[in-house]
């Protein structure tokens, strides 16, 4: 985490992923994104929608207190920080008592040349290797079954966990992965909900013994909120976690 921070005029202080390794597609991704958080100066009128229907207090009572572009963050396991669009610190309410918030938000879609589970496993490179058995061990993921993981985006695995390591980080006992796409909808929904269904069926189940993602065995599996924007919450070390997706054509 960098820890003296300069504020941003305009767009153009907005740092660009060209620069560190990103495609030009993921330049444009960043442009839009900067676009419409600089303009609106705080959570975007869709994000604004997103959380005012949630019914979920930490969402709905959400004011941003602190946005840093360009944030990144070290995964465990090894390799390049995770590099994600913007940080967002917000202060919330949550049984009239405050609390803080962290949204992480990206602003692509995974599935969009994103390497699966199950084609980097195929691949065998031990570094991603080791990378991608951290992220899941941090995940609690090891109580899924692998055959479920086949198709889930890896960077879907990796923003969710940067997610939770930086709620952790500012003490924030709530956080939401957000993916802020723009343009068609691309397929990244079913991955959302995928997960999502990973939870209910082992809820509706009963069954304890392989668990749902990011849950023990024995812990309550039924997800407060699983739609095809928002699914959780999903407790990870001690951070009531949500996973969003929203598609913004402008």
């Amino acid at each position: 985490m960098k820890r003296i921070l300069v504020p941003s005029r305009d767009i153009a202080d907005w740092p660009s992923p060209v620069g560190s390794g990103g495609t030009e597609g993921d330049a444009r991704a960043a442009e839009l994104l900067a676009h419409s958080w600089q303009a609106a100066g705080g959570f975007p009128p869709i994000v604004q929608e997103l959380f005012s229907q949630s019914g979920v207090a930490a969402l709905e009572t959400a004011e941003v207190l602190l946005a840093v572009p360009g944030w990144e963050v070290v995964l465990p396991g090894g390799g390049p920080p995770r590099a994600s669009g913007l940080m967002v610190l917000a202060a919330c309410e949550v049984d009239e008592q405050p609390e803080l918030l962290v949204v992480l938000v990206e602003g692509h879609a995974y599935d969009v040349g994103d390497q699966t589970v199950g084609e980097r496993e195929t691949a065998c490179r031990p570094s991603e290797g080791r990378r991608l058995a951290a992220v899941l061990d941090l995940l609690d993921l090891c109580y899924a079954p692998p055959q479920a993981l086949d198709d889930v985006p890896c960077g879907l695995l990796e923003h969710v966990a940067a997610t939770v390591i930086t709620a952790r980080e500012f003490t924030a006992r709530h956080a939401l992965a957000l993916d802020h796409s723009f343009g068609a909808a691309s397929g990244a929904e079913t991955h959302l909900a995928h997960l999502v269904d990973l939870m209910s069926s082992a809820a509706q189940s009963g069954d304890t013994t392989t668990g749902p993602i990011g849950l023990r065995p024995g812990s309550d599996t039924r997800p407060a909120v699983a739609n095809d924007r928002l699914a959780g919450p999903v407790e990870l070390v001690g951070v009531s976690t949500y996973l969003a997706r929203l598609n913004d054509l402008g």
